[in-house]
């Protein structure tokens, strides 16, 4: 099953592509590119503090050659030429401060459903992952009444 992307992240990737990478590229066509051509924006982007053009630009070019549009991805011989972004790893959650995550979630106003997602979240202890890409199998689902219920705690 294919991710699909918001119409707003679809237009925020597009719009740093048209930015910062097009204009570098030009007309070209994809089968000229050269790893050289993709390094020069991407280390550009990369003097910004920010990291996500070379992952989109590598995924773009594996896609090329998965299509069959091209015959080698000159973007994987980007990875050693470029830093990566530094993770940041945090500690622990202390369990003392879970009343506070719980009155936090209660007072949630944004996106309904991003709230109940949370909650069904906390109840059932699976990944944000696993739930947003689970499919429904009618064989074997809880009805909408006993859904209700966990999520009311009853």
């Amino acid at each position: 099953m294919a991710c699909k992307w918001s119409e707003d992240h679809s237009r925020r990737v597009l719009n740093s592509l048209e930015y910062n990478l097009f204009p570098a590229i030009g007309k070209s066509s994809i089968e000229e590119l050269k790893t050289r051509d993709l390094l020069a924006p991407i280390k550009v982007v990369e003097a910004t503090g920010r990291f996500e053009l070379q992952q989109r630009t590598t995924a773009i070019m594996r896609y090329a050659v998965q299509s069959g549009l091209i015959d080698y991805n000159p973007a994987q011989e980007i990875a050693g030429a470029v830093a990566s972004s530094n993770r940041v790893h945090r500690s622990a959650f202390e369990p003392k401060r879970i009343p506070e995550l719980l009155h936090r979630i209660d007072g949630y106003t944004r996106r309904p459903l991003t709230r109940l997602t949370v909650e069904l979240t906390l109840l059932i202890f699976i990944r944000s992952s696993e739930l947003h890409f689970a499919q429904h199998n009618p064989r074997n689902s809880m009805s909408e009444n006993t859904v209700n219920k966990a999520l009311r705690g009853v």
